[in-house]
């Protein structure tokens, strides 16, 4: 009996001096930051952690721990619910100057509408906005029988601006456009005006004539 109980105590000296370093001392598994533009959208290197991962309340940003054990490290744009995996190099160059890109002048949010009738109509929202040290944008449309969240990225060429298909965000419903799909194009009518050259994505409209997104003042 007495030989018993030793051995449990060994068993249970050795989990606390060798599995508690493990599995109870907090290690680091990363850290996260605000994202610059998009509100409540964060940027996170981030573990995958054998037990749980804690990321401390504070302003902006910190640390992330894993109690456990810590493995490989990925890098995220986060949005609400959804994710978009990105490269580690991209999100913290921290030395990379921030200067101006041909596409920052593109930096807003536009709003088209269509109507057909009886009842029939949709709703466009288009951002343009800086992700470290990229221009990029995301694109939603509500109306019947559509619910669209897509990422994009975005290329200012002969004075347009592509509009670059990158994936799909939480809530989207449908997918029929393929990973570098040209979804439309942007031309400068006036200030705050912008016409539409429709490419992979199409009007709702059997006739769209002339459409053109409305820029909002900021």
């Amino acid at each position: 009996m007495k030989q018993a109980f030793s051995k449990i105590w060994i068993i249970v000296i050795v989990f606390v001096s060798v599995g508690g370093s493990i599995f109870l001392w907090p290690k680091d598994c990363g850290k996260w930051a605000m994202g610059p533009i998009i509100q409540g959208a964060t940027f996170t290197e981030e573990c995958d952690c054998i037990g749980f991962k804690y990321r401390p309340s504070r302003l902006g940003g910190g640390p992330i721990y894993c109690y456990g054990i810590p493995f490989s490290r990925h890098c995220y744009e986060n949005y609400g619910e959804g994710r978009v995996e990105v490269s580690c190099e991209q999100i913290w160059k921290e030395e990379t100057p921030r200067g101006e890109l041909p596409e920052e002048k593109w930096i807003g949010t536009y709003e088209y509408s269509e109507f057909a009738p009886p009842n029939q109509t949709w709703f466009y929202t288009f951002e343009v906005y800086r992700s470290v040290d990229q221009i990029k944008a995301w694109l939603v449309i509500d109306g019947f029988q559509t619910q669209a969240r897509i990422q994009a990225s975005v290329q200012e060429k002969d004075g347009n601006l592509d509009v670059i298909f990158e994936g799909y965000r939480p809530e989207n419903i449908g997918e029929p456009y393929q990973q570098g799909d040209l979804l439309f194009s942007l031309e400068k009518v006036s200030d705050g005006e912008y016409k539409i050259l429709w490419n992979k994505l199409q009007s709702n409209l059997k006739e769209p004539g002339v459409a053109e997104f409305k820029k909002l003042e900021q």
